[in-house]
């Protein structure tokens, strides 16, 4: 399966899916509502830059996704996922050591290109949480530069 993404300038987006999409709106206090198709996966987005943290609201439950020196884990579904450094525009998330989704950032979001079904009701959600950090890791790595 494949995830792309897009953030638009106006701050909303689009999310396709193989080739089913889906809109993303802007919502208040900095989250983003992430629509899926059936609208039973539908959720709302957070990415607090301070903490390097992507919340997801999802049916009533969150999901943090904390970042540590680059690199974020979560649980989802009673496993445990591992999120690789985005800074050098790659993403990878692994379940212990099978990967489990693997892409790159774009200039206007994010794609994955592989994606294990396991993730199919949260993919959205997280790719649009991610395509949000990339902009942060891209906007600080442009302050550092002389």
């Amino acid at each position: 399966m494949r995830v792309l993404v897009k953030h638009r300038l106006r701050g909303d987006g689009r999310i396709w899916i193989d080739y089913a999409k889906t809109k993303v709106l802007q919502d208040t206090g900095g989250w983003y509502a992430v629509q899926s198709p059936s609208g039973l996966e539908d959720a709302r987005v957070l990415y607090r830059p301070v903490q390097d943290m992507v919340v997801i609201e999802q049916l009533g439950q969150f999901l943090r996704v904390p970042f540590h020196d680059g690199e974020g884990t979560f649980s989802w579904q009673g496993r445990t996922y591992r999120v690789g450094s985005m800074a050098l525009g790659e993403v990878r998330i692994h379940e212990g050591a099978r990967p489990v989704a693997t892409g790159l950032v774009t200039t206007s979001g994010l794609q994955l290109e592989t994606v294990e079904p396991e993730l199919l009701g949260l993919v959205r959600a997280l790719a649009w949480g991610l395509a949000l950090r990339s902009e942060e890791i891209a906007r600080d790595s442009r302050r550092v530069q002389p």
